[in-house]
């Protein structure tokens, strides 16, 4: 019976680089969480926003601590494509450069159609 449950083989190496990935853009979503909950001034959609941080690092946890990295990683990383956009829009904006912030603000919104809508479920039926 022991032979059967030998606990040496229940999680799969990854890859360093993939660990490190997940590992730091584990820690950016729970620095947010914390600066959202203890530092940032509580607005409309505060409760919202809570909800969602609480979410993102349970679900991060989860798929780290439940060997399904390839999918967390596939979310993960499309989630984080779209963010760049969102960067830089607030940036452009907050220079002053209004026609910059909308071709961001726009790559943004079909960005984030197209990986969330359309290739994110696809990858994922096909992982799982």
């Amino acid at each position: 019976m022991a032979a059967m449950l030998d606990e040496t083989k229940m999680f799969k190496p990854w890859p360093t680089g993939l660990l490190c990935y997940l590992f730091f853009t584990y820690g950016y979503h729970v620095q947010d969480f914390i600066e959202h909950e203890f530092f940032k001034k509580k607005e409309t959609d505060f409760r919202e926003m809570r909800i969602h941080h609480i979410c993102t690092v349970c679900l991060y946890a989860g798929f780290m601590f439940g060997n399904l990295l390839a999918v967390g990683t596939i979310i993960a990383w499309f989630h984080d494509l779209a963010d760049i956009f969102v960067s830089a829009s607030r940036a452009a904006n907050c220079l002053g450069y209004k026609k910059l912030t909308v071709v961001f603000y726009s790559t943004l919104i079909t960005l984030w159609t197209y990986t969330r809508c359309i290739i994110l479920p696809v990858y994922i039926y096909n992982i799982t």
